[in-house]
């Protein structure tokens, strides 16, 4: 006995074609019209505002012993925080962890090495909605130099000191030239000395601080001015050991601030 095929009317054919596709225009639709309203939504939705800063902490001073040498910075001296993701609350989380131990003026942190820059400050935040740091800083040469007011000595200081251990990565002698000669009387500096590869711009100048403290900064040959890179680093050399010694150390001498 032979199966009978039944054949759907054709207007019933007809019928359910175009329901599916009204059903695919309607998923079409229904698609774009929800990605309309989310994209108006982030269009008319007032921006988000970044977490400030915590300007409290980048204000405190950290203490380090360096090569013998006690050492007070802001913590927003340290060269670590001069980047903008640098200020995110989850790293500033963790610089104060690890900065912990550097809060503790009776017990410095011990470090071979310190980056301090020596800058405006209240720049480094201050597209944030946050208070100024100035104030909030507790020596005067870094409210000084948060405010742009440095003259004399500090004016003369470079952007950044690489401070070390003494005995950290001994160089030998080759290609030294020494700036001005002085005395080592135990007070005042050796004179620097510049290091330069061969053809290169930029130089390498160091004087010791204080006694088992090495500074390290970049001097150059100054086209524009004519000065060579020994003298940059002879008058920066001198205000840089002032420094160390009068404004960095356990206590701070303000009249640092008018010396010229």
């Amino acid at each position: 006995m032979k199966s009978k095929v039944r054949v759907l009317p054709a207007e019933w054919v007809v019928m359910g074609f175009l329901g599916c596709v009204s059903l695919v225009i309607f998923g079409l639709v229904s698609v774009f019209a929800i990605g309309a309203v989310t994209s108006l939504y982030f269009a008319l939705a007032p921006p988000e505002v970044p977490t400030p800063p915590d300007v409290s902490f980048l204000a405190s001073d950290a203490h380090f012993m360096v090569g013998g040498q006690h050492l007070i910075v802001p913590v927003v001296a340290l060269s670590r925080f001069h980047c903008v993701e640098c200020l995110e609350p989850h790293r500033l989380k963790k610089s104060r962890a690890y900065l912990q131990e550097a809060g503790d003026p009776s017990k410095p942190m011990p470090a071979q090495m310190l980056d301090v820059s020596i800058l405006r400050y209240r720049n480094i935040i201050e597209q944030s909605s946050t208070p100024d740091i100035c104030p909030l800083l507790t020596r005067q040469w870094s409210k000084a130099v948060c405010r742009g007011q440095t003259k004399g000595i500090l004016s003369r200081l470079p952007p950044s000191i690489h401070l070390r251990e003494r005995t950290l990565g001994k160089e030998t002698t080759s290609g030294v030239e020494p700036a001005a000669d002085r005395r080592n009387d135990g007070m005042r500096p050796v004179a620097a000395e510049v290091h330069c590869d061969v053809d290169a711009r930029l130089c390498d100048a160091r004087i010791e601080a204080l006694p088992g403290l090495l500074a390290v900064w970049t001097v150059w040959n100054d086209e524009r001015t004519g000065t060579p890179a020994s003298e940059m680093a002879d008058r920066q050399g001198l205000a840089i050991v002032e420094f160390v010694r009068r404004a960095i150390g356990p206590v701070e001498d303000i009249t640092l601030l008018q010396a010229e």
